[in-house]
C-alpha cells in the first residue's frame, strides 16, 4: 500500500470517526465467557474418569487419532 492510499484511509476513518480497533472488540467479548468456564471445567473433579459417547475419560483428550470432537465444532 502506497502512502497516498494509507492518508486517503486515514482520512476516512477520520471522517466517520472510526477506530482499527474497534471491530475487534465485539470478537473479544465471548472471552470473557469462555476463559472462566473452562478454567472452571478443567479443574471439575466429577469428569475424571466419566466417559461420554467415544471418549472413555472426560479428563483427558480423546484418544481415537483423528480427533471427532474438533472437527465437529469447526463444522458447526
Amino acid at each position: 500500500m502506497n502512502p497516498e492510499q494509507s492518508q486517503a484511509i486515514s482520512a476516512l476513518y477520520q471522517k466517520h470517526q472510526v477506530h482499527l480497533v474497534s471491530g475487534c472488540i465485539p470478537s473479544l467479548a465471548p472471552l470473557i465467557v469462555l476463559a472462566p468456564f473452562y478454567s472452571v471445567l478443567n479443574k471439575l473433579t466429577e469428569l475424571h474418569g466419566a466417559h461420554w459417547l467415544w471418549v472413555s475419560d472426560l479428563s483427558r483428550p480423546e484418544q481415537l487419532p483423528l480427533h471427532i470432537l474438533p472437527v465437529l465444532m469447526v463444522a458447526t
